[in-house]
């Protein structure tokens, strides 16, 4: 047993060693408009209808009406390993620009990466050039909105860079 004890005890720490030195991956990526507690997307559902708008002058009304509604985009990462002294950092990505922005909100639970960013920072953010000019004519609506959810994963050994790329639609009644 004493034997045992010691040649448990002189290899524990390569075990240990080893299972943390395994390559960190995405295992499953989800995006849609709820999750739960435990950050599982609950609808997967990117199509986002507003109940109101009042009569929009310039864009920013509509996307500052949209905000307070409440519409949010939602992501989940699950990776091959526990995160443990990784930096972890999920940005909202423009396609059409390489511009990017940290999300409004990420969690991190053992191998799970989870969080939002709200349809109205996500449109301010798209169509920051438009904000205090007129709504185009079909104000925004029922058009694909291409977008990036982008996770970086780093530590002192490795960088993972996953794009998440998707589009999202918003329609409303407008007052």
């Amino acid at each position: 047993m004493k034997k045992f004890i010691i040649y448990l005890a002189l290899c524990l720490p390569i075990l240990v060693n080893f299972s943390c030195s395994q390559p960190q991956s995405v295992i499953s990526s989800k995006l849609g408009s709820s999750f739960n507690d435990t950050g599982e997307i609950t609808n997967s559902s990117l199509d986002f209808i507003f109940s109101k708008v009042e009569n929009p002058k310039k864009s920013i009304n509509i996307f500052d009406s949209i905000f307070f509604d409440g519409g949010i985009i939602c992501f989940n990462f699950t990776m091959k390993n526990s995160l443990f002294a990784q930096t972890v950092l999920v940005q909202f990505v423009n396609p059409q620009t390489e511009e990017k922005i940290n999300v409004d909100s990420m969690r991190v639970h053992k191998k799970n990466i989870y969080g939002f960013i709200s349809v109205g920072n996500a449109l301010e953010f798209i169509y920051k050039s438009d904000l205090h000019k007129s709504p185009p004519k079909n104000h925004y609506a029922n058009e694909k909105i291409n977008f990036i959810i982008r996770l970086t994963v780093s530590d002192n050994s490795e960088k993972i860079v996953y794009d998440l790329p998707e589009d999202f639609s918003i329609s409303y009644d407008l007052l």
